[in-house]
């Protein structure tokens, strides 16, 4: 007997579709433009970071947890009800939160919305999501906006 994809699987599923196609169609951009190429290197000296200032304060059991839950250690994905990770959302989807690819998405969303540097813009972000607030703000600055952000 087949067993039926839970909702939240099915979530799951079409948040990685989208974090595909984001981020195959944002590649050429990344190859093409200077500052998509620098803002991307940005987010992952970020993702370094917090990686980094986060398994130097943990206890080796937690550093187990998170070499489970975080292997691409992002510093972005934590262990469940951390200071960065609740229930809220599955594993998976917040592993694919995690993509560089996203500031490349962040930057295309705001072209096509014809924002110029100096513009002002304001970021409110779940918790849940960090990497995607960072990637946002990333891709925000990168492009010159002013930008307001509440997590």
């Amino acid at each position: 007997m087949r067993r039926a994809l839970s909702t939240t699987r099915l979530w799951a599923l079409a948040i990685l579709a989208l974090v595909a196609v984001g981020i195959v169609a944002a590649t050429g951009e990344q190859d093409s433009d200077p500052m998509a190429r620098l803002a991307v290197e940005r987010y992952e000296e970020i993702q370094r970071v917090l990686s980094n200032e986060r398994d130097a304060r943990i206890d080796e059991a937690t550093r187990r947890e998170l070499a489970r839950v975080d292997p691409a250690r992002t510093g972005l994905v934590g262990t469940e009800w951390s200071g960065i990770v609740t229930t809220a959302g599955s594993l998976e989807a917040k592993r694919a939160s995690a993509s560089p690819g996203w500031v490349l998405v962040y930057r295309r969303w705001f072209e096509q919305l014809g924002l110029a540097p100096g513009d002002r813009i304001a970021i409110n972000s779940s918790a849940s999501f960090p990497a995607l607030f960072y990637a946002a703000r990333v891709a925000a600055e990168s492009m010159g906006l002013e930008c307001d952000a509440v997590m």
